[in-house]
């Protein structure tokens, strides 16, 4: 009886450790300077230049972004995804391509699995501008078009789930000014300028291959993954994100 029950003990603080490191895997060092944020806030889509609001919830790892017309394919060596996302409010529609990070199987609570592609958007919200892993999935029967997850979330802040809207949509002041890139695939992201040889310097002859100096990457060969089966496997599977259950009532002004 007790070999056995050491066994079982064993098995559980096997899987509660294992749980533990995979939950925290990435964490930031050191100490962390959070500000306390309520379970709703407006955050501010930097590519499309929208403030939104944001469900944030610790229950869910990964972020999720409300997109539709999901499209998968690869350009220059590199995974792409193709999505559209629409304003929760006007509903002016922006399409959006962002190279894809991986694969995602979602066990969900109720119904079946899902399988989603992940992509990184930028995203302000208490004055913090965070690269945001996002899966993309339909979510039009849920409240809010973005939930944050306790990855994105976890270095910035801790959340009050009593409150909502303690903070603003702001982007930090030292924010550097650039331009709005709605689709990165269009130009080589490891293209180099054309080398420009010196008078003295002979040219290569008509057809010979240039060297690694002179070209700027492969021809922009597109091959879409629907077709080759490329996404049909997910690299990582997690429990359900937003099957905690979006809720209603969270409306501008109760925090």
């Amino acid at each position: 009886m007790i070999p056995a029950l050491w066994s079982l003990l064993l098995c559980f603080a096997a899987t509660t450790a294992f749980g533990a490191e995979d939950d925290y895997e990435d964490e930031p060092e050191g100490e962390r300077d959070l500000q306390i944020l309520g379970w709703v806030e407006n955050a501010y889509f930097v590519a499309p230049q929208w403030e939104i609001r944001a469900k944030l919830d610790t229950g869910a790892r990964t972020s999720s972004l409300d997109a539709r017309v999901i499209k998968r394919f690869r350009q220059w060596g590199r995974r792409w995804v193709r999505f559209a996302v629409r304003h929760p409010d006007t509903g002016e529609e922006v399409i959006m391509v962002r190279e894809r990070m991986r694969t995602i199987g979602i066990v969900q609570h109720e119904g079946d699995n899902d399988v989603r592609p992940t992509v990184k958007i930028e995203v302000c919200i208490g004055g913090e501008l965070l690269d945001v892993e996002v899966s993309l999935a339909d979510r039009t029967n849920f409240n809010y078009s973005l939930l944050m997850g306790r990855r994105a979330l976890r270095s910035i802040a801790v959340i009050d789930s009593g409150e909502t809207y303690l903070s603003d949509a702001t982007c930090p002041d030292n924010m550097p000014e650039r331009d709005i890139v709605l689709d990165p695939s269009l130009e080589d992201p490891d293209a180099r300028p054309v080398r420009v040889y010196e008078p003295d310097e002979p040219e290569p002859e008509p057809g010979a291959e240039p060297g690694p100096e002179a070209g700027q990457g492969a021809p922009p060969g597109s091959e879409d993954d629907s077709q080759t089966g490329a996404a049909s496997e997910p690299d990582d599977t997690e429990v359900g994100d937003d099957e905690t259950g979006d809720e209603t009532g969270a409306e501008q002004g109760d925090g």
